[in-house]
């Protein structure tokens, strides 16, 4: 007798099922006869012999489910080519789908075999064995439009743009939708205590679990994220058909603008600023050159002392031509102010002034900086007397607020003993008589007068020493207060330093940040200074500075001259070792909390 099975109708009794290898006893249930047997929901086959791979290219890690021919569902992750295997299987058909993202089939079967395959309502598509299938990501019903996904770079110093949407605080994401549309907003674990504003989604509000539910609008909806104002932090902001929100995502950075104008002398030797900008973009700040003003000393408005002649100040390493040289202080530096071209686009824009010497020619309210030195001249030979003043002061052959020579009054005085020739006999000193040489040391040349201590040089003959005795000279002088290496300008942020090679980054880095509030000035809305731990004052340093660096032992002591800090915000500068360019882990955080609008120590914190 034949019997079915299968979709064969007749199949003599002696022979197996032509399609699935089951013979007709093995098929057949016996009464009164214990028997076990396991009815699989797609058994193709007794021999586990059949494979499966499936691909979904330029997607490592997506999640894949694989329904296999015995009916249990393998979930998996694409490893990282986009690709998952399954071995040992029945023959027979598979159903794949990817739950976080819909998949097109994008084999190369027929249009015929494609149509078969194709997806079903809840993503499944059946793909039979021994095959490697396949698939495409399909456009997700959910996509960003602006910002793109991927990474993205959010300028939240500079005022908000319609036509420039990267710029502003209010980050105003686009997301494209067909339908149903979800997002999230995810903080970075690093981003900075600043609370003024509070960084956070607008609108729509989110919901309890995070998830924010942006409705079914079926064309382009708008999330607002708040940044803040802070730098170099990090919000993941994620949309999808779903709540899962797994359709598109993009990184977006928080960061600052900072533009500067260079002005400079035309003597200068090249320089570069390239390691300025690299230590700001630690911070996330962008530095970038729009503006350049190049000085000469024959430009028309030029004030007297704005160029002092290259003997005056300390020679250069290494040497450059001989000629003037280009010198910044309080006398002139309204001047320097004059040329400042100011910020020309929407970023604050600073003044870096590259100088030759910064000196201080008047105290403050104007008046000339003076000094009275007084000694006594022993020795012809002696080529002058040391002047034993704080270290701040420096004599220059011309005063520095007017262009003259720096000597106002000059006398001298004999102090040879009653009955000699010169007793009582006094005189000038003229500007002729004077030698100024650096390093604190001045020389007198007195007309007539032979100063000594009484006693005959060496080899002379006695009467010489009749004519030898101590003079007395007093000298009354306008002096300059410096040099300075560097000097932050309050409002216009104008910086100033004097060219010492490798040290012009680091300057324009320790004056920029003194513009920008940093060193223990004010403290970010959300921060607090005192937790910085090494700000201080004075210290034989001038201004609020770091000490990064310094121990406990050595930060309670009452001067810091024999201490060297870790931070570019440190005091004082040794050329003996190299210069700190880059802001410490103390100071970091208060620059990236800086908001970064506007200069000067008093501007108030929005």
């Amino acid at each position: 007798m034949t019997w079915t099975h299968c979709t064969n109708a007749e199949i003599a009794d002696t022979l197996d099922c032509p399609t699935c290898g089951l013979s007709k006893a093995a098929w057949t249930v016996t009464l009164n006869a214990t028997r076990t047997f396991v009815v699989a929901k797609r058994s193709t086959g007794r021999a586990k012999t059949s494979w499966l791979e499936v691909e979904l290219p330029g997607l490592p890690g997506a999640a894949v489910e694989v329904e296999l021919p015995d009916g249990r569902v393998v979930a998996a992750r694409l490893d990282g080519a986009g690709r998952h295997r399954e071995e040992g299987l029945y023959p027979g058909d598979c159903r794949v789908r990817f739950p976080e993202r819909a998949a097109t089939w994008t084999s190369a079967a027929s249009d015929e075999e494609r149509a078969v395959h194709a997806p079903d309502d809840e993503g499944w598509i059946t793909c039979a064995t021994d095959r490697r299938h396949v698939f495409a990501a399909a456009a997700p019903g959910v996509r960003l439009t602006w910002p793109p996904a991927g990474e993205h770079r959010q300028w939240v110093n500079l005022g908000a743009d319609a036509a420039r949407p990267e710029r502003g605080s209010r980050l105003k994401v686009q997301v494209a939708t067909d339908g149903p549309a979800f997002a999230r907003v995810l903080p970075g674990p690093d981003n900075s205590r600043r609370d003024r504003p509070r960084p956070g989604v607008v609108a729509p509000p989110p919901g309890e679990d995070g998830v924010i539910d942006l409705g079914a609008p079926r064309g382009e909806v708008t999330l607002e994220v708040e940044l803040g104002l802070a730098g170099g932090d990090v919000f993941e902001v994620q949309v999808g058909a779903t709540r899962a929100c797994a359709d598109a995502s993009v990184r977006v950075t928080t960061w600052r603008r900072l533009d500067y104008q260079l002005t400079r002398s035309a003597a200068q030797p090249p320089f570069d600023l390239a390691p300025a900008r690299e230590a700001f973009a630690r911070v996330f700040v962008d530095l970038q050159q729009v503006h350049e003003v190049v000085l000469a000393p024959d430009r028309p408005g030029t004030p007297p002392g704005a160029w002092l002649p290259d003997t005056a100040l300390p020679a250069d390493d290494p040497p450059r031509p001989a000629g003037p040289r280009l010198v910044y202080g309080n006398h002139n530096h309204r001047w320097f102010d004059g040329l400042f071209a100011g910020p020309p686009g929407p970023a604050p824009c600073a003044h870096v002034v590259v100088v030759d010497g910064v000196y201080d020619g008047n105290q403050p309210g104007g008046a000339p900086h003076r000094q009275t030195l007084e000694f006594t001249l022993t020795s012809p030979e002696d080529p002058g007397r040391s002047i034993e003043r704080s270290a701040e002061t420096r004599l220059l052959p011309v005063a520095v607020q007017d262009g003259r020579h720096c000597l106002i009054e000059g006398v001298w005085a004999s102090e040879a003993p009653p009955g000699h020739p010169d007793h009582g006999r006094t005189g000038v000193v003229r500007p002729d008589d004077l030698t100024i040489k650096w390093r604190l040391r001045v020389a007198v040349k007195l007309a007539g007068v032979v100063a000594g201590d009484g006693a005959p040089p060496p080899g002379a003959a006695p009467t010489d020493a009749a004519t030898r005795h101590p003079v007395r000279v007093r000298l009354d002088l306008h002096v300059a207060l410096g040099p300075k290496e560097g000097r932050s300008m309050g409002a216009l942020a104008a910086v100033v330093f004097t060219p010492t090679p490798g040290w012009i980054s680091p300057t324009v880095v320790h004056e920029l940040g003194h513009a920008l509030r940093q060193a223990g000035t004010v403290a970010p809305p959300g921060l607090d200074l005192a937790d910085h731990g090494r700000f201080y004052k004075g210290k034989t340093h001038n201004g609020p500075h770091c000490a990064h660096g310094l121990t406990d032992e050595q930060f309670a002591e009452r001067s810091f001259s024999a201490f060297q800090g870790a931070c570019v915000m440190w005091g004082s500068k040794d050329e003996t070792r190299p210069p700190t360019l880059h802001f410490c882990p103390r100071c970091a955080p208060f620059v990236r909390a800086d908001h970064f609008t506007g200069f000067g120590v008093l501007a108030e914190d929005p």
